[in-house]
């Protein structure tokens, strides 16, 4: 089984594609021209935001993992561009070229958000209405890859950090809450 992966050199993508190609799976990293793929995987030069790019990069894959995304910025609209529009261009991309191959997309537990308090943790029909971008870009990327007609899956993380993770401390430095410590 070939897989193409978006974000292969993020937090998640550098600890899954390892794995994938442990298990026996080709492995072909989406990264920008002039970028290496990561060890064992081959590159695949593309760029989400710019549609002629994918096409490529899809050639005989039978999954595509989309984990690439932007969230640490101020800049909304590269949040809903790299988020949003770039997963429309991806699924219409598969659609186009690939369109039997399992669409996996990477989002985030943050769509739960809202203004109310809850007294209990989300559940997956919990009502989805965040004003953040990053999580309100991601609830759009979502409907897009409901909406396509692909054999598709969402996978909502629900909190991502690690080694290699520049913005937060690891280990984590605030003692667990009620004695449990963080998942990782």
């Amino acid at each position: 089984m070939t897989i193409l992966v978006t974000g292969a050199t993020g937090l998640v993508g550098t600890r899954l594609l390892p794995r994938l190609m442990a298990a026996g799976h080709d492995c072909r990293a989406l990264v920008r021209a002039g970028k290496p793929a990561p060890q064992g995987a081959s590159a695949a030069s593309g760029d989400l935001l710019d549609p002629s790019t994918l096409p490529a990069a899809l050639e005989g894959v039978s999954a595509v993992i989309h984990l690439a995304s932007v969230f640490r910025t101020q800049d909304e609209a590269l949040i809903w561009r790299s988020n949003l529009d770039a997963t429309r261009n991806l699924v219409a991309a598969v659609k186009e070229n690939v369109s039997d191959a399992r669409f996996i997309l990477a989002s985030t537990g943050r769509v739960y958000e809202s203004q109310e308090p809850r007294q209990r943790p989300a559940k997956e029909d919990d009502p989805l209405d965040p004003t953040p971008a990053y999580p309100a870009s991601k609830v759009a990327a979502e409907q897009v890859v409901r909406d396509s007609g692909l054999n598709w899956a969402i996978i909502r993380f629900p909190f991502v950090y690690g080694d290699g993770d520049i913005s937060k401390p690891f280990p984590p430095t605030r003692p667990p809450a009620r004695g449990i410590p963080p998942a990782g």
